[in-house]
C-alpha cells in the first residue's frame, strides 16, 4: 500500500514539474513559434519589476513564489530520508536552471528575482512542511491526510489547467 502511494506521488511530482516547465519556459503556449524570441538578462533584484510611475508589479513575484512552494512541499513528503542541504539545493538548482534555459534558448528573459521568489517558494514548501511533521504527533494520519491534500489540489489544478488550456486552443 505504501509502494503504490508513494508511486502516486512520484506521479503527481512528474505531473506538476512538466506544469511549471510548460508555464515559465514556454509559457503556456502549445506552439513553439508563439514563443517570444527575445534574450535578456537581470541581475537586479525586483528591478525588472517596477512599473512605470514606481509602482511594483506584485503579481508576477507573488506568482513565481506561489508555483515553486509545491516543489518544496513534494520534496520533503518524497525525500524524507534525504538531508534538508540536498533539498534547499534542489529548489534552487531547479529554478536557476529554468532560468538558464530561458536565456539559452531565447523564450524569455532571465531575472534574478525569478530566481529568488521561486528559491523562496520552494524553501518554504520545504519548511512548512517540516513544521507539519515537526508539530503533529501522528505522522500516519498526516501523511495519510496530505496524501489527499495534494491529491485534491492536484485535481483542482489540473480542472483549471484542462479549462485554460480548453478555452484558448
Amino acid at each position: 500500500m505504501k509502494n503504490s502511494k508513494n508511486g502516486l506521488m512520484y506521479g503527481l511530482f512528474f505531473f506538476y514539474l512538466i506544469v511549471v516547465v510548460w508555464i515559465i519556459l514556454f509559457k503556456m503556449q502549445f506552439y513553439f513559434s508563439d514563443l517570444p524570441h527575445m534574450r535578456s538578462i537581470n541581475l537586479i533584484p525586483f528591478e525588472a519589476s517596477i512599473r512605470v510611475g514606481g509602482r511594483i508589479d506584485y503579481s508576477e513575484i507573488i506568482g513565481n513564489f506561489l508555483i515553486f512552494v509545491p516543489f518544496g512541499f513534494f520534496l520533503e513528503f518524497l525525500w524524507q530520508k534525504k538531508h534538508t542541504f540536498l533539498k534547499l539545493c534542489s529548489c534552487i538548482l531547479f529554478s536557476v536552471v529554468l532560468e538558464a534555459f530561458q536565456f539559452f534558448f531565447s523564450i524569455g528573459a532571465t531575472d534574478i528575482t525569478d530566481v529568488l521568489m521561486n528559491s523562496f517558494g520552494g524553501i518554504s514548501g520545504l519548511t512548512f512542511t517540516k513544521i507539519l511533521y515537526f508539530t503533529c504527533r501522528n505522522h500516519v494520519k498526516l501523511t495519510i491526510f496530505l496524501h489527499y491534500f495534494v491529491i485534491f489540489c492536484s485535481v483542482v489544478c489540473s480542472f483549471f489547467l484542462f479549462l485554460l488550456v480548453f478555452f484558448n486552443i
